[in-house]
């Protein structure tokens, strides 16, 4: 199962309107494991995220837009290697948008 997942974010705090990104990073896995983003317990669907997959990590990007609704909400990003019950690991970051 994961050993870890990383969310990284530039900023600290994010302007309202404009785009971000955010990088997800899992290791420690075999097979790897594969990532999920959600945002105030949303899912995100395939268009806003690019995945790429090694040997025992993983490492997505999202890309996304926030608004001033968004302040508070959790980012959340959850590996997970379907070959081990209960191999689910997940970080969360509080968002701060102005």
């Amino acid at each position: 199962k994961p050993v870890a997942v990383k969310i990284h974010i530039q900023d600290d705090y994010v302007l309202a309107g404009r785009a971000i990104s955010a990088v997800c990073e899992t290791w420690g896995s075999w097979p790897a494991a594969t990532l999920a983003w959600s945002l105030g317990g949303l899912k995100f669907r395939d268009p806003s995220v690019a995945q790429q997959q090694r040997s025992n990590s993983t490492i997505s990007k999202l890309a996304l837009v926030l608004d001033r609704q968004d302040d508070g909400k959790e980012l959340s990003c959850t590996a997970v290697n379907h070959n081990f019950p209960g191999g689910e690991l997940r970080e969360t970051k509080i968002l701060r948008v102005a």
